[in-house]
């Protein structure tokens, strides 16, 4: 049963990225983005500590919801 209910929602899943793809940053941005990041991370980590791999991650991931919704919603004032 559960192989059934597993197999249902990864179709459901795959059919609605195929059918309605998530709109994805421009390769500048997203260079643009690890660069902060990684500038972020090493500013902070310079004191002393190593840099924190989770730490940029964490940062990245916020910059890019930032980056998305800023981009996106430009897009739609077009």
């Amino acid at each position: 049963m559960e192989i059934i209910i597993w197999l249902t929602k990864k179709s459901y899943w795959n059919l609605r990225e195929y059918f309605f793809p998530i709109a994805q940053l421009p390769d500048e941005i997203m260079r643009a983005i690890e660069s902060e990041a990684h500038d972020i991370v090493w500013r902070k980590d310079r004191a002393g500590e190593e840099q924190n791999l989770a730490d940029y991650y964490e940062v990245l991931a916020c910059l890019y919801k930032k980056k998305y919704v800023q981009h996106f919603s430009e897009q739609r004032r077009l």
